[in-house]
């Protein structure tokens, strides 16, 4: 939310069809264990029963992102450049799948949209009730479509708003059309 990475969740019990990343070897260079390497299953229907982050890659930070949730990006081993690497998310061992998914198909922001509420515009503002994991820019990326229009929110509140920074649920801002 800091860095202006725009991201949303899906709902609880949402379902997506994705790829899923899974250990598939060791990664041996020289004959020394280097890390791993990791696969994606054929896409498959996933439900989320308590439900999932959705991070499009389009965006500028798109390329650290995807580093940092590839799990075999073995050029960071040594200094645990992923979260499976820092020991954030571990594979099943059972089947080896980790719980990061890939979505190759159309715009996430358009088909997997489960918790961006359908908008139906008035002709100058919408209202809007802050939730829980909601920043200016997350929401400006769903009301307006473009993350970097957070100011245009933060300037139509400013008479509830202290700082850009400070939203809390249960707020209720205003969203003009742009």
């Amino acid at each position: 939310d800091e860095q202006g990475i725009y991201y949303y969740e899906l709902s609880a019990g949402s379902v997506a069809d994705l790829e899923q990343y899974y250990y598939a070897s060791e990664y041996t260079y020289n004959d020394s264990n280097k890390g791993f390497i990791a696969e994606l299953r054929d896409e498959t229907s996933v439900a989320f029963a308590d439900g999932a982050l959705v991070i499009p890659m389009d965006q500028e930070a798109g390329t650290i992102i995807g580093m940092m949730m590839e799990p075999d990006v073995n050029d960071s081993n040594k200094y645990n450049g992923t979260i499976v690497q820092m020991g954030l998310v571990e594979q099943d061992e059972s089947t080896m799948d980790f719980p990061i998914y890939r979505y190759t198909k159309d715009d996430p922001r358009t088909t997997l949209v489960s918790n961006i509420p359908v908008v139906v515009e008035p002709e100058t503002e919408t209202v809007y009730t802050v939730v829980a994991g909601d920043s200016l820019s997350k929401i400006a990326g769903a009301y307006l479509g473009d993350i970097t229009q957070w100011n245009v929110i933060f300037e139509a509140n400013k008479d509830i708003l202290k700082s850009a920074d400070l939203i809390f649920p249960g707020q209720v801002l205003t969203i003009p059309t742009v």
